[in-house]
């Protein structure tokens, strides 16, 4: 086995060995991946390569048939969205509104809403939105 270079940045999130099968069809084959802190990994393939399954996979959507995911060095256990949410994962998947009719905010804080005695704390929520905005670039903090 060849040693990795040390990379500046920690290993962030490792999957090792996943493999995902349906009924006829072996998605998923001993497929790992590493994503250290502060890369950007893109998964690229022909349709039916995997790609969604394996986000899946690591978003709890599906349970894998083998394998590990490791969080910071760290083994845990995805049974579902809602788990892969509580570990720091939150997956963006390519049907990019998820319900049209609601704004980016709510589509952000759905399952997820901030309230207070059965409220949704609307402005909180806004202010997270555009921390996460400006965290990701996608909007710049206007000057007071």
């Amino acid at each position: 086995m060849t040693e990795e270079p040390k990379s500046a940045n920690p290993l962030l999130l490792e999957m090792r060995r996943i493999d995902k099968s349906f009924p006829g069809v072996h998605a998923l084959k001993n497929v790992s991946m590493k994503l250290h802190r502060g890369e950007v990994l893109g998964l690229v393939g022909e349709n039916g390569a995997g790609k969604s399954t394996l986000i899946k996979v690591l978003g709890g959507a599906h349970r894998p048939d083998a394998g590990e995911v490791l969080i910071e060095g760290r083994d845990i256990c995805i049974p579902s969205p809602n788990a892969a949410q509580q570990a720091g994962i939150s997956i963006i998947y390519q049907e990019f509104n998820l319900i049209p009719d609601l704004t980016v905010r709510e589509n952000i804080f759905l399952g997820r809403e901030k309230t207070r005695m059965g409220f949704v704390k609307a402005a909180r929520e806004h202010r997270a939105t555009l921390q996460l905005f400006e965290r990701i670039g996608i909007v710049r903090r206007q000057q007071e």
